[in-house]
């Protein structure tokens, strides 16, 4: 058996695709496991092969964003014998579409893995499910694309379209660093934008193919509406724009928040203890996340009776939509049962959350419900 081990700058690529092409026959797919390791069964571990090494794992497959077409992006490694380290250095040209593919894992690993729908069998560290299929088979059906560097759509800030015309998945459009200083972040900012993004794309792919079109073809509409008014057609967290885009934006804010605490803050927790402290400490007099992160938006304070008073208010303000979400409702519940609630509703706005999360455990929730509803202002 032929063994190497993937790495980025040293460190293990997890579950990243890796391929041989032997002579006259079809590449040879294998997947690497949760340390970096790759096996090739019917490669004797003698032979001398060359390996490629694909920008592509169970979380995502990276493209070129400078090319119209999609352009995967790979390396190849050439008379490696069994044992070695293959290595995607700094040096390399294509070491940040490797690192931005490694991000978008770490961010699913972190956020969401712990969560259902992704703690069944079938799934875990496979995110989109199939972990009984072949690895080839794999490879040609990923769920999720991003292109890197966007230069052929328009815009400055990087964006999540939800429904590609090419494939019907989720394509994530990330621009250089020199673009976005929050993509592998700063001494003074931290790297944000795939934990954000990725939350996205998360979120479109558990959607269904016509849910995942009305969705662009709404969005889409309020831009070229904000635009045509003269206005920048952006978001904020305590912006007020329509109730479509604060819903979809709050995931955005909690997995970016969530992701920086349970790294950065508190990465001595783990599971339910990790989420609690999340909520506790988003809702503190000193939130943790406001010494990390530049132009934090503190989104709620818990009084003196445990009661979590908002700062923002309104079914068209994003903070709003996530305080009321993944702090106030996850406070009554648990995070995980509120975060779970959103990936599976298929809802467009938080009325619509709202009415589904009503229908669930026979209505055992209608109670915490009306009382967040009414706290955050969304009726």
């Amino acid at each position: 058996m032929f063994e190497a081990q993937v790495t980025l700058d040293g460190a293990p690529l997890r579950h990243t695709f890796v391929s041989h092409r032997p002579e006259f026959h079809e590449p040879v797919v294998a997947l690497s496991d949760g340390e970096g390791v790759v096996r090739f069964p019917d490669i004797a571990a003698d032979a001398s092969i060359d390996i490629v090494v694909h920008a592509q794992n169970l979380a995502v497959r990276m493209l070129d964003g400078g090319s119209a077409s999609s352009v995967e992006k790979s390396l190849r490694f050439r008379n490696k014998t069994s044992g070695a380290r293959l290595n995607v250095s700094q040096r390399d040209k294509s070491f940040a579409y490797y690192d931005i593919m490694a991000r978008c894992y770490d961010t699913y690993e972190t956020v969401f893995r712990p969560i259902a729908p992704f703690t069944s069998a079938t799934r875990r560290e496979f995110p989109f499910g199939g972990s009984g299929e072949q690895a080839h088979d794999l490879m040609r059906k990923p769920q999720v694309d991003c292109r890197y560097p966007e230069t052929v759509t328009p815009g400055k800030l990087p964006w999540v379209q939800p429904q590609s015309v090419m494939g019907g998945r989720p394509l994530m459009h990330i621009k250089a660093q020199s673009a976005d200083s929050r993509l592998f972040g700063t001494k003074t900012k931290p790297a944000t934008t795939i934990p954000h993004e990725y939350a996205h794309a998360v979120h479109f792919s558990l959607l269904s193919a016509t849910e995942r079109w009305l969705l662009a073809a709404k969005y889409g509409l309020w831009i070229a509406t904000e635009l045509a008014s003269g206005r920048s057609g952006t978001h904020r967290t305590e912006k007020r724009t329509k109730p479509l885009i604060a819903y979809t934006e709050s995931i955005g804010i909690f997995s970016q928040r969530f992701f920086l605490f349970a790294t950065r803050v508190r990465p001595d927790l783990s599971g339910a203890t990790l989420r609690r402290a999340f909520v506790d400490d988003e809702v503190s007099r000193r939130p943790s996340l406001e010494k990390l992160m530049p132009g934090y938006v503190q989104i709620g304070t818990r009084n003196e009776r445990g009661e979590i008073e908002p700062r923002l208010l309104g079914e068209s303000v994003e903070g709003a939509v996530y305080g009321a979400i993944f702090l106030d409702l996850a406070d009554r519940v648990s995070l995980a049962d509120a975060v779970n609630l959103y990936l599976r509703c298929g809802a467009d706005d938080v009325g619509g959350f709202l009415g589904y999360a009503r229908k669930q455990r026979r209505g055992a929730l209608r109670k915490d419900l009306a009382a967040v509803s009414k706290t955050w202002s969304l009726a």
